[in-house]
């Protein structure tokens, strides 16, 4: 979504929703966080929360489906232990009343990648995709709704928070135009790509990006970007620009740096603003994933599902561990990432 003049973001998110709200990571964490105590109350979470969808078969039901699937003599079907959990999981959650999903493709773990797999219907049959040349149903070993387990565990984008730096600070002090923003870029934020099309990402950092839950771009703002290893700095660029930003900052508004497509699947920075006395101004930034990003579409697509309902605690607990999902981004998660700096 470009920022172009004012409008509004729909349900008070700070960044729009793109469709597939927070499900990958939260399964994730459900199953794969290293702390037994955050998966458990993430898992009950995660099962209250498909609850609510109200699926429209229980869930021995699915079990069931799952367990009759053999796969084919070339590409046996095999889901063992929390992957079969994980599948029954998604297969609830994407068959609920009103739902528009009305097949999942399910990948067997003797799969490496997410291709192929069982295609199952929202009445409980289906038909098996292969992806050999000469194989059946080859168009569908490919597209639509899909979960595969085993890639999921094969991810390896798990780090310390050291390591991705969900979150950090950036400075505001007053340069020769009026304010500047010193934003700290991770070598590993590969939207960046600063190193041969500085001025080209910057121009799409200036034209996606924008100031408050009621949207004022950077380019309405009067605000341009550019980069000085290792930071991005973004300057106000007069008076008028000035005065609006200092409107933003009164008001306790959120600056949020978003590359745009096709850069957005890396992810997008909060910066919280606030009214700086100080000489120079520290505020909280996060970095979040969108739900293209590549880490979580590797292993599952499933459109059109909400915003698993979990406490700010155990979003941060997650961050700790695994980048957060935009739709986490509020005055309460801002407040746990930055009691950690």
């Amino acid at each position: 979504m470009g920022a172009s003049g004012e409008t509004g973001i729909i349900e008070g998110r700070l960044f729009p929703s793109d469709g597939q709200g927070d499900l990958p990571i939260v399964v994730r964490a459900a199953f794969l966080h290293p702390d037994v105590r955050v998966r458990e109350r993430v898992l009950s979470s995660l099962d209250r929360w498909i609850a609510q969808r109200r699926p429209i078969h229980a869930r021995e039901e699915i079990e069931r489906a799952l367990v009759a699937v053999s796969g084919t003599l070339i590409e046996p079907f095999v889901l063992s232990d929390t992957r079969f959990e994980v599948a029954v999981r998604v297969l609830q959650a994407a068959f609920c009343v009103g739902s528009p999903v009305k097949r999942v493709r399910i990948v067997s773990e003797e799969t490496f990648g997410a291709e192929g797999g069982w295609v199952m219907t929202d009445n409980l049959n289906g038909y098996y995709a292969e992806r050999y040349p000469l194989g059946a149903n080859r168009k569908g070993a490919r597209s639509g709704s899909f979960v595969a387990p085993a890639e999921m565990e094969r991810c390896a984008d798990n780090r310390t928070m050291s390591d991705f730096a969900v979150a950090s600070l950036s400075t505001c002090f007053v340069g020769g135009t009026g304010f500047v923003f010193r934003i700290p870029v991770p070598h590993w934020l590969k939207w960046i790509e600063l190193d041969t099309n500085h001025d080209r990402i910057c121009r799409h950092i200036r034209d996606h990006s924008f100031v408050g839950v009621r949207i004022a771009s950077f380019a309405a703002l009067g605000l341009t970007v550019e980069y000085q290893p290792p930071d991005l700095l973004v300057h106000t660029g007069s008076p008028e620009s000035l005065l609006r930003v200092s409107a933003h900052m009164a008001n306790g508004d959120t600056m949020v740096m978003s590359p745009g497509e096709p850069h957005r699947e890396h992810g997008v920075y909060f910066i919280q603003l606030r009214p700086g006395e100080e000489d120079v101004a520290q505020y909280v930034t996060v970095w979040a994933v969108t739900a293209s990003s590549p880490s979580l579409t590797r292993w599952v697509r499933l459109e059109h599902t909400e915003t698993v309902d979990l406490p700010d605690s155990d979003r941060k607990a997650i961050s700790d561990w695994a980048p957060p999902h935009v739709d986490w981004i509020s005055q309460g998660f801002f407040e746990e990432l930055g009691r950690q700096i």
